[in-house]
């Protein structure tokens, strides 16, 4: 009861945002996202006495990231019609990917549905909604604080061991796979629910601060290295694989802009790898999981998914229709006809659950945004040159193309992100290049307005 109680103080906030159309909604769905596994341990741990598989607490992120398509999903007709398709398209591959699993996988398929929706609420909402710029820089600040407060959490945890993060490892069966409940002998997984999730988050909050500084909270690059040491203390080299991907792809996509970024990244990625984890107690095996023989070696994690790339084309090719929602990720684990493995290879994951023709428009719809983002790019590039773009555009086409990438090893779309919220900004009226003229004009004018009006009181107050 008292969970349930705890749940319902969670998502009414959320509810309040949502009625009033509020801008902060986002901040709080990240918010939500980051700490409430953390508060569902808490309450484990002081109210059940041991670990509660079903606790309500753990839906938070879902419920309140819906309330973002409800939200989005109203306004989705204020859009024009190059940023509405991909979003519809996308939408649609969902569809055909829910309509098969409700008939294969049944309840599974509900849960995965309230995943992506979660993820495509963040798009409607990010996309509809007349937030200024700032309030989409402080989208990205939330993340990054969030980010910071993570991090040291993991640090805290990794030298402290709380009890209610003990007591889970143990309960839940993950002991082993993430080390034991004993400082420095247990992989972080911070406020998140497993150490991947937790990798992943820290990497999308920090993408956007090393990128652009426009994004970095107090203290700039020191904030960039507390949330790096984070990842690192996840020991997810995907993640850190991901974070030097947009880092190199960035200055690429945006004519040599952001190199010296990429030199700063570089240097500290260097540092942690050679200093830094040589002087982290219980991290002296995380060197190794950067051997070659571990990236690609005969029994690498890449040998492995190459094999499950293998085993599961036939699947694919034999299914058109795929397998429907809840075949795979957490809704999988419901499901009893699930197919192993396939929650560790994305592009196998994407068909299926979606089938042929959703595969076909779920990337479609992600090459309909990569048109919109290159020719928000062209045309900003030759109206107001590169320095007046606004800054969600090139950041976007850095990250989404990072992002085809990581899909090779693992899901990447399904559930909220920070990702959506990208990909729903730069479809926004807010950042075409024609209205960012118009409202450079008009603040132009209104300056030259109000210098007339001064001019013309001087002139009175001397004729007088």
């Amino acid at each position: 009861m008292i969970e349930w109680l705890i749940t319902i103080l969670i998502v009414a906030p959320g509810v309040l945002l949502a009625v009033t159309r509020s801008s902060w909604l986002v901040d709080y769905v990240i918010i939500v996202l980051a700490f409430n596994r953390c508060i569902r341990r808490i309450a484990d741990y002081y109210i059940e006495g041991q670990f509660n598989p079903f606790s309500p607490i753990s839906l938070t992120p879902l419920l309140v990231a819906i309330l973002l398509l409800v939200v989005g999903g109203l306004d989705l007709s204020k859009l024009s019609k190059r940023g509405r398709t991909p979003i519809l398209v996308i939408a649609g591959a969902v569809g055909l990917g829910f309509a098969v699993g409700v008939f294969t996988n049944r309840a599974a398929a509900f849960y995965s549905l309230a995943e992506w929706s979660a993820g495509l609420g963040a798009m409607a909402f990010a996309a509809t909604q007349q937030a200024t710029t700032e309030v989409a820089d402080r989208w990205i600040k939330t993340a990054g604080w969030c980010g910071v407060l993570v991090a040291i959490y993991g640090w805290w945890q990794y030298y402290t061991i709380p009890p209610w993060d003990g007591m889970w490892l143990v309960q839940s069966g993950m002991a082993g796979y993430m080390g034991q409940p004993e400082p420095t002998k247990m992989t972080v997984f911070s406020t998140l629910n497993e150490r991947g999730p937790c990798g992943g988050f820290l990497a999308w909050a920090v993408i956007p601060m090393i990128i652009n500084s426009r994004w970095r909270n107090i203290g700039g690059w020191i904030s960039v290295v507390l949330i790096l040491s984070g990842i690192v203390l996840t020991q997810t080299r995907t993640n850190i694989i991901v974070v030097g991907i947009v880092a190199l792809l960035y200055p690429t996509l945006t004519r040599g802009r952001g190199t010296w970024r990429t030199l700063v990244l570089t240097a500290l990625i260097m540092i942690a790898a050679t200093l830094g984890m040589e002087h982290i107690p219980g991290m002296a095996t995380m060197g190794d999981r950067f051997s070659a023989e571990s990236l690609y070696g005969e029994n690498s994690s890449f040998q492995y998914r190459t094999s499950i790339y293998r085993w599961e084309i036939s699947d694919i090719l034999t299914k058109p229709l795929g397998l429907g929602l809840g075949c795979s990720g957490m809704g999988g684990r419901l499901a009893s006809n699930s197919v192993e493995g396939v929650a560790d290879c994305g592009y196998m994951q994407i068909f299926g659950e979606f089938g042929w023709l959703g595969a076909t428009l779920f990337f479609g719809g992600l090459w309909m945004l990569w048109k919109e983002l290159e020719r928000r790019w062209l045309v900003g590039a030759r109206l107001l040159k590169v320095d007046g773009i606004d800054p969600f555009v090139p950041a976007t086409r850095a990250i989404l193309l990072t992002s085809l990438v990581l899909l090779f090893i693992g899901d990447v779309f399904s559930g909220f992100s920070l990702l959506w919220i990208l990909f729903g900004r730069v479809l926004n009226s807010n950042s075409e290049p024609e209205l960012i003229i118009l409202k450079v004009r008009a603040a132009m004018d209104g300056l030259a307005l109000k210098s007339k009006s001064r001019e013309g009181a001087a002139f009175a107050a001397n004729a007088g």
